[in-house]
Order: structure tokens, then C-alpha cells, then sequence
């Protein structure tokens, strides 16, 4: 297995997993992100969490332009998604913020039915 493939797979998985956990545990998903949104400055693990998605990112196009991976195009692009994506949640204060509040509440939007099938799409592209 390619090395772009392995990643394509596991970032999928990580995804998959993540999103069914906040369906599983809300409160705890709540905490966290109440915690990531505070105003005092955020903390550790969220600067890692922004610096390892950004990183993500740079190995995804560097594995694209220098891999001979089929599907590698897509593979980026959808990687580049998601990972974009966390690292503008835990930028954004306010959402964050939005997120616990939708969490407690219960309520998830059309938008997680989207990184769940993205992430799905990751995981089959990288087997294929």
C-alpha cells in the first residue's frame, strides 16, 4: 500500500470516528470545544491540533505533486477539506462556541452528513 493511500485511510478513519463520537458523547464534545473557544487564550492541544491539520495538509500536496498514487488529485483534495475545516473551527472563537451550543442542544446539521461521506469517500479511495 502507497503511502498517500495509507494516509488517505487512516485520515478517513480518524474522521469517521471523530464524527460518530460526537454523536456518542455530546457532553464531553461540548467541553472540549467550550474549553478550545474560551477567552483566556486557547490551549495546548487545540495549537497542536491546528499545527498537525496545516501539516497534514502540506504532506498531502507534497505526496500529490511527488507520488505516482492513482487518485491522488482526489485523495488531496478531500484530505485538504477536512483538514482546512478543523483548523477553521478551532480558529474560530464564535464557533466553536456554536458548536458546544448545537452539541447540548442536540442539534447537528446537514454539514456533518458531508464530512461523513468525505470521510467514507477517503477511506474506500485509499483501499481502491
Amino acid at each position: 500500500m502507497e503511502f498517500l493511500s495509507a494516509f488517505s485511510v487512516f485520515l478517513g478513519s480518524i474522521s469517521a470516528l471523530l464524527l460518530l463520537s460526537t454523536r456518542a458523547v455530546p457532553l464531553r464534545w461540548a467541553r472540549l470545544l467550550a474549553d478550545a473557544g474560551r477567552e483566556s487564550g486557547r490551549p495546548a492541544w487545540a495549537w497542536a491540533l491546528i499545527s498537525g491539520s496545516l501539516a497534514g495538509v502540506a504532506a498531502l500536496w507534497y505526496l500529490h505533486f511527488t507520488a505516482e498514487a492513482g487518485r491522488s488529485l482526489l485523495i488531496a483534495l478531500l484530505g485538504t477539506i477536512l483538514l482546512v475545516r478543523a483548523v477553521q473551527v478551532l480558529i474560530s472563537k464564535s464557533g466553536l462556541k456554536e458548536a458546544s451550543r448545537s452539541l447540548l442542544r442536540d442539534q447537528f446539521s446537514y454539514s456533518y452528513l458531508s464530512y461523513a461521506l468525505i470521510s467514507a469517500a477517503l477511506i474506500v479511495l485509499g483501499l481502491l
